[in-house]
């Protein structure tokens, strides 16, 4: 409910064009780029907004079934 009735902008992103999308698979190939992330249930996704908001979290925080 809280992320309802609050003001909250969830946003993707995108590569900006193919060269760069395959510049960072190579990069992602060679071990050079690290993805941080936390996952959260949907059922937590008012926890991923309490620990994005108290930067508790380090990268991004993934919303997924189960």
């Amino acid at each position: 409910m809280r992320f309802v009735l609050s003001e909250i902008t969830v946003a993707g992103n995108l590569i900006d064009t193919r060269a760069d999308l395959e510049d960072l698979v190579m990069l992602t190939a060679h071990g050079k780029v690290v993805l941080r992330s936390t996952r959260y249930r949907l059922e937590a996704a008012n926890d991923a907004i309490d620990d994005l908001c108290r930067g508790r979290i380090r990268g991004r925080a993934i919303l997924g079934p189960g």
